[in-house]
């Protein structure tokens, strides 16, 4: 059953590697795929704002990383 439905989700997905960095210039291809996602959700919600919101959840989730990655080269001692 659930070989089944992996299957049948891998032949509708398309993946594509993207990367956000903290500082820099971004994927053109990157910017095009959370815009589109983002155009799905409006779509769905009719909040227009839905692509603004996404980017700033990816900008937080980025920087929430960053801290945790961060915290753990301190010291316990």
């Amino acid at each position: 059953m659930i070989i089944i439905k992996v299957t049948q989700h891998i032949k509708v997905s398309i993946f594509r590697p993207t990367a956000i960095e903290t500082a820099g210039l971004r994927n053109g291809l990157a910017i095009e795929l959370v815009q589109e996602i983002g155009r799905c959700i409006t779509t769905i919600t009719e909040d227009a704002r839905e692509t603004v919101f996404l980017f700033q959840r990816l900008s937080m989730a980025l920087q929430q990383g960053n801290a945790v990655a961060f915290q753990n080269t301190m010291s316990t001692e």
